[in-house]
């Protein structure tokens, strides 16, 4: 899961609808203050982790013309039944039933 960089913009006066008003709903921005607190922590605890990663995501590109395109078009390698697919950012996910999924930002 990625989070998008915080809007503080003001809002155009007049915009009202679906997809243009902003939208606020307690209980999820509750559970959202949560998981980025609980995901810091994990960060700050693994700053090996992440540098992996970040490197991992630099081999991909360096190699992306040898890696194989999935039906998406997403160019990906598979190790041990785990895929890193390489967009933007490295997501990972389960090869053989795609339930479990996070992305990884570079």
């Amino acid at each position: 899961m990625s989070k998008k960089k915080k809007d503080d913009s003001a809002e155009i006066p007049g915009m009202t609808g679906a997809g243009v008003a902003p939208l606020v709903i307690d209980e999820v921005d509750k559970a959202v203050k949560k998981y980025e607190r609980e995901k810091n922590k994990r960060c700050e605890a693994s700053p090996g982790e992440l540098a992996a990663k970040r490197d991992l995501a630099k081999l991909l590109r360096a190699h992306q013309g040898e890696l194989h395109v999935n039906e998406d078009g997403e160019y990906f390698y598979r190790t041990e039944g785990v895929d890193y697919i390489l967009e933007t950012k490295l997501k990972r996910r389960k090869a053989d039933d795609g339930d479990e999924s996070g992305s990884i930002e570079d």
